[in-house]
């Protein structure tokens, strides 16, 4: 995924722009995912905010082979002090996508810098805050819709969480999260099943 982010970030030229970001991950590996993108096949795009964190985490030097779930995220975390105290990485938004290409090119130019990863691994969970506070306030605009859920695995980060749920609140957003139904796949399935009995009995 960080090779995959890198490839979009920076086009065919990525090995030699980001020199030392991907110290953990073998050239020969890197050369044979490379090919994959460039043919576009058996890469189907993701949009995940999982892949993401496991990009991020790889960048960081955290974690290059999760070995169960979420492994790479929860590292990223545990790297992660105070979101809220530094500057988000800089993004944008493009055809009405969130573009988080230059978020991932400030990240190896710190690499490259010798930047704390702890330092980085902030700014990118204040950036992650910052992307997620600025959509509902753009939607808030747009349709005066202002009550906002945070649901959704990412929620199990406490720092993204607690950043975004204070952002939200200090912008006069009422917030609702769980309590008693996990936010992650649990809750999923919960509503699947829920769906499911509600088809059943209008059948």
């Amino acid at each position: 995924m960080a090779a995959s982010y890198l490839y979009d970030s920076y086009g065919e030229g990525f090995q030699a722009a980001c020199h030392g970001c991907l110290p953990g991950v073998e050239e020969e590996k890197i050369v044979m995912i490379t090919e994959v993108m460039q043919t576009e096949i058996n890469c189907p795009p993701t949009s995940s905010a999982g892949r993401l964190f496991d990009a991020v985490a790889s960048l960081c030097g955290l974690c290059d082979a999760v070995t169960f779930e979420a492994e790479a995220a929860m590292r990223l975390e545990a790297c992660c002090k105070d979101p809220l105290s530094e500057k988000p990485y800089e993004w944008t938004v493009g055809n009405e996508n969130i573009d988080l290409r230059e978020t991932v090119r400030q990240i190896c130019n710190d690499r490259q810098h010798g930047v704390d990863t702890a330092k980085i691994a902030a700014r990118f969970h204040a950036t992650i805050i910052d992307v997620i506070v600025t959509t509902c306030l753009t939607i808030r605009n747009a349709s005066g819709i202002d009550r906002v859920a945070l649901s959704g695995g990412c929620f199990q980060n406490r720092c993204i969480f607690e950043g975004t749920l204070l952002r939200l609140q200090e912008n006069d957003f009422p917030v609702l999260t769980h309590s008693v139904v996990p936010c992650n796949d649990g809750g999923v399935a919960l509503g699947q099943l829920v769906v499911a009995a509600n088809a059943a009995a209008v059948a």
